[in-house]
Formats: structure tokens, C-alpha cells, sequence
């Protein structure tokens, strides 16, 4: 998976701004600041930039690490 991370995310994605679209909410640019330091600041241009740095590597990088140590 982590190969193909954005190619999974990007599916994963557009199912989640469907199902989001289906209640009528719209996706929210998370809020970004010069001072924050204990917080995800990536750079990104777009909501499909931001997730998948700041959450999906991350996520699958930690769970390829736990397997590996097992």
C-alpha cells in the first residue's frame, strides 16, 4: 500500500467527499498558522495534499513499522 499511497488515498478520498456531499457538508481546509509548533503545519495547496501527508503515510509507516517488529 504504502507504493501506491496516493492512488489508494486519492480513491479513498473521493468516497469520503461523496458520502460527505450524500449529508450535505463540504470538506474543510484545516486551519494553518505561522507560531504552531505541536501540530501538523504541512505545506499543501489542497485538501488532497495535506491528508495524505500529515495522516495516510504517516499511518502506514507506523503499521509497516509495528509489523516489521513483530
Amino acid at each position: 500500500m504504502r507504493n501506491n499511497a496516493d492512488t489508494i488515498f486519492k480513491a479513498w478520498y473521493e468516497n469520503a467527499v461523496a458520502l460527505g456531499s450524500d449529508l450535505g457538508t463540504e470538506p474543510s481546509i484545516p486551519r494553518t498558522a505561522l507560531r504552531e509548533r505541536r501540530r501538523e503545519n504541512t505545506p499543501h495547496d489542497s485538501l488532497e495534499e495535506y491528508y495524505p501527508r500529515t495522516l495516510f503515510v504517516p499511518f502506514l509507516d507506523q503499521i509497516t513499522e509495528e509489523m516489521s517488529s513483530r
